[in-house]
């Protein structure tokens, strides 16, 4: 209740700094798994479309002695920083022919997103629901998108399957999968985590960690995801890519659902106990993962001469 007081105090404030004609509302949002968020909207005149800004971060600055005119001098100056952030006209997003070429699948946990699914078409997938989205352009602090839902379907005037099949193809094409060893993924991040202090030292610094990270391993890890490493576990779908590589490892895998944005592939040979993965698992889930990112709990077995099953978690 005392958060929920909060946001009807940052709309109330908002309401005295935005420019006149501009509203200001509160909208409690639906996330992934069933996670509830509340935003800060701010619409300007002859504006359909504004940037939300979450407030759960604020609340905890207010309580720890933030001035609430801080906070909200923050909030309009994100809003005023994002909100040309993307060039989305409106209208677009009822023509099919704009929008087409602008969808995109991503998988999410089936059992966490009931309420979720009633309105949006999705694919079946064991525990999971393949769904598409509508990809806006990136905006400097995030993806913007836009999930598809039943009545998109209605305004378009196409089918369920015809939307599907023409997500999965630009999935492929612009954001293809990408499978590598979990010691190269982690060099790239840290890499990119040294930002401008990366030179030769820090390079072998990198180099020489990876090394003995390498050598301390039984077992090789790799990390299947897509190219821009967001939304990309919707690849364990892919019966045909998984087995393949199967083969060319010469062993059958283990799938673990790490987040929805990637996963990771362990071969069978390397001899781990599906006790231990499902450790490995529920270790991630509750400890690295915010709630809106958990994808399952269960494990998936790939084989050579059956294709992919899932093992279930008791």
């Amino acid at each position: 209740m005392e958060y929920l007081n909060f946001c009807e105090k940052v709309k109330l404030k908002l309401q005295e700094l935005v420019e006149e004609g501009a509203t200001v509302r509160i909208q409690k949002v639906l996330k992934n798994n069933n996670v509830v968020r509340y935003a800060a909207i701010i619409t300007e005149r002859n504006s359909r479309i504004s940037p939300s800004i979450y407030l759960e971060n604020f609340y905890s600055d207010y309580i720890n002695g933030r001035s609430l005119s801080d906070v909200c001098e923050e909030v309009l100056n994100l809003h005023n920083k994002h909100k040309d952030g993307v060039s989305f006209n409106f209208d677009d997003y009822f023509n099919y022919d704009y929008v087409k070429d602008k969808l995109y699948i991503k998988i999410i946990n089936k059992s966490k997103n009931e309420e979720f699914l009633k309105g949006v078409p999705y694919k079946e997938f064991f525990d999971l629901a393949v769904i598409c989205y509508i990809s806006l352009e990136e905006a400097e602090n995030g993806h913007a998108t836009i999930t598809v839902n039943n009545r998109n379907l209605e305004i378009w005037n196409v089918t369920k399957e015809h939307v599907f099949e023409t997500a999965f193809n630009n999935s492929y094409e612009n954001m293809p999968p990408t499978l590598e060893k979990m010691t190269t993924v982690m060099r790239d991040l840290l890499i990119e985590k040294s930002g401008s202090i990366y030179n030769d030292e820090v390079s072998e610094q990198i180099d020489n960690a990876i090394e003995i990270m390498e050598k301390n391993s039984d077992y090789d890890i790799y990390v299947l995801t897509n190219s821009i490493r967001l939304n990309g576990a919707h690849y364990i779908t892919d019966e045909d890519y998984l087995v393949d590589f199967a083969n060319s490892v010469n062993s059958d895998l283990y799938i673990l659902p790490s987040s929805i944005h990637e996963l990771l592939i362990i071969p069978m040979s390397c001899g781990l106990k599906k006790e231990e993965l499902i450790k490995m698992v529920r270790d991630i889930n509750s400890t690295e993962l915010s709630q809106g990112e958990v994808l399952s709990d269960n494990i998936y077995e790939v084989y050579r001469d059956r294709g992919i099953c899932m093992w279930e978690c008791t």
